[in-house]
């Protein structure tokens, strides 16, 4: 029998991680967490808010057209049931042909479009004649001096509110930094 005489070598080294680097590493991990979900929650709100606003936004955009496609008059009104006209835009709000340019829906008056709820946010519509409903002509004109601001708030307050500004001519904008109640 013959046998080598290369030499043999065992390996002790073992790759993992001691308990003090699992705890550190655990440590750095949470105090960064804490920082950072603060900032997720932020980003979550001006999400949600920024959502809500394109929403509506592409409503008042259809109402529009639409008044302009059917030569109609054609409304936007908060509804907390989506079928009747009660002004409570952050239960949501319908779009329906308003043949007697009133802004409240009755019966005949086809509903052209339904939106939930924007719930926990709240949504309010500024104008002048204080008037709950947006009303297109069948040239797209708002009808009524009813030129107005949508203003979207959250729980936060400041200046953390954004909003719709639509012109007698009906044209929409968006206006950011606006004051929250």
């Amino acid at each position: 029998m013959e046998y080598s005489s290369k030499k043999i070598t065992l390996v002790n080294s073992i790759n993992g991680f001691t308990l003090v680097e699992l705890i550190v590493t655990l440590a750095v991990g949470a105090i960064l967490l804490t920082i950072v979900i603060p900032s997720f929650t932020v980003l979550f709100q001006n999400s949600q808010i920024l959502t809500q606003r394109q929403s509506l936004q592409t409503t008042i955009a259809f109402s529009r057209d639409e008044a302009v496609r059917r030569s109609t008059p054609v409304s936007v009104c908060g509804s907390s049931n989506q079928t009747v006209c009660d002004g409570s835009w952050q239960n949501g709000w319908i779009v329906f042909t308003d043949s007697d340019k009133n802004g409240v829906r009755k019966l005949g008056e086809r509903i052209l479009q339904v939106s939930e709820a924007v719930l926990p946010n709240t949504l309010k519509y500024i104008n002048q004649n204080n008037k709950n409903y947006v009303s297109f002509d069948s040239l797209g004109f708002l009808q009524k001096q009813l030129a107005g601001t949508f203003i979207f708030c959250d729980s936060r307050s400041g200046k953390n509110g954004i909003g719709i500004n639509i012109n007698q001519n009906g044209r929409s904008q968006v206006v950011n930094k606006l004051v929250c109640p």
